[in-house]
């Protein structure tokens, strides 16, 4: 979407900021000098589809214009007021932060293990296999870096925390709120700065829902529920093809204008369930000692994207009140 201009009506979530090619905003001119733009070959502009998203595709521009400066589209999430639901939809939920390699912690996690032992009582230890695949500068021949990393594992019956020397991630599929995420990625997160002075280099969150309409349908005693009912329309465009004999995926990235960060939103319909996986993060974050306001305000930011994308159905399944469909 580098190349493209987009724009979106999914509760104002997506918001073009630039417009086409007239619409740019320009580098001055410099006084003395005038800097044309010749590009030979004709602009071709298509329109299509996506779920709430109009993109026009620019392969190029008859003729001389301006040097332009194209902004990224970035993100306008609706002001939602955070709710937990009784129960809810997740596979999982990730926290990892990645920081410079501290060599340090291959053989020597004893100081951080005292400091979350509590919370964290058991532990595990293994060597792992990785694997780097990188294209080429002209992204044709695929390089491939095999890698061995020891990986440290502490849990408790809800979450495990991993720990290597460049990333402490934690992980479960038990998720309750995102006060107590915000409170044991603060103590990881804490203790791993306590101990090895890391310079992040990225925090991410990431929730994964699946959202199975036979069994919102086993709750609210209905057999005719099918996924158009649980999401709403904006993410569920599937040109000329019926919603119910198809399987489609999308994904969109972009970043945000008023705060820090990206956001990939991955979405679509896999077999009977219906996916929506959000993937919130900041590059080289500034203050690693406010992690539990920065959890905060990006689970707060994938919050808006679930709720604008649920019907009110499903949060009546998730908040386990039963609807009178007499």
């Amino acid at each position: 979407m580098d190349e493209g201009v987009a724009s979106s009506t999914m509760g104002k979530i997506f918001r073009d900021v630039h417009g086409l090619p007239d619409e740019t905003q320009r580098e001055p001119k410099h006084p003395n000098r005038q800097f044309p733009l010749r590009v030979s070959k004709l602009t071709q502009i298509s329109e299509f589809q996506l779920p709430s998203v109009r993109v026009c595709a620019v392969s190029g521009w008859q003729g001389e214009i301006s040097p332009t400066i194209i902004r990224k589209p970035v993100w306008d999430l609706p002001n939602i007021p955070r709710q937990q639901y009784k129960r809810n939809v997740l596979r999982q939920v990730v926290v990892e932060l990645r920081y410079n390699p501290v060599l340090r912690i291959d053989n020597d996690v004893s100081v951080f293990q005292d400091q979350i032992r509590v919370r964290f009582p058991r532990y595990d230890v293994a060597d792992q296999q990785t694997v780097d695949i990188r294209r080429d500068s002209v992204g044709l021949l695929p390089h491939m870096a095999v890698r061995t990393q020891r990986r440290h594992t502490f849990a408790d019956d809800q979450y495990t925390v991993s720990l290597t020397r460049e990333s402490l991630r934690i992980y479960t599929e038990n998720h309750t709120n995102h006060s107590d995420l915000a409170d044991v990625t603060s103590l990881a997160g804490g203790s791993l700065n306590d101990e090895y002075r890391v310079n992040l280099t990225r925090i991410g969150i990431r929730y994964v829902n699946h959202i199975e309409p036979l069994q919102v349908g086993k709750l609210l005693n209905r057999d005719d529920i099918s996924v158009s009912d649980l999401i709403t329309a904006d993410f569920l465009h599937t040109p000329h093809t019926s919603i119910r004999n198809c399987q489609f995926t999308y994904e969109l990235n972009s970043d945000f204008e008023d705060r820090e960060g990206s956001m990939t939103v991955r979405w679509g319909q896999i077999s009977n369930a219906f996916v929506l996986d959000v993937d919130r993060y900041i590059e080289n974050p500034q203050n690693i000692d406010e992690l539990s306001k920065c959890v905060t305000q990006l689970t707060g930011d994938i919050f808006s994207v679930f709720y604008s994308a649920t019907t009110s159905m499903l949060k009546d399944y998730l908040d386990a009140r039963i609807p009178n469909h007499d």
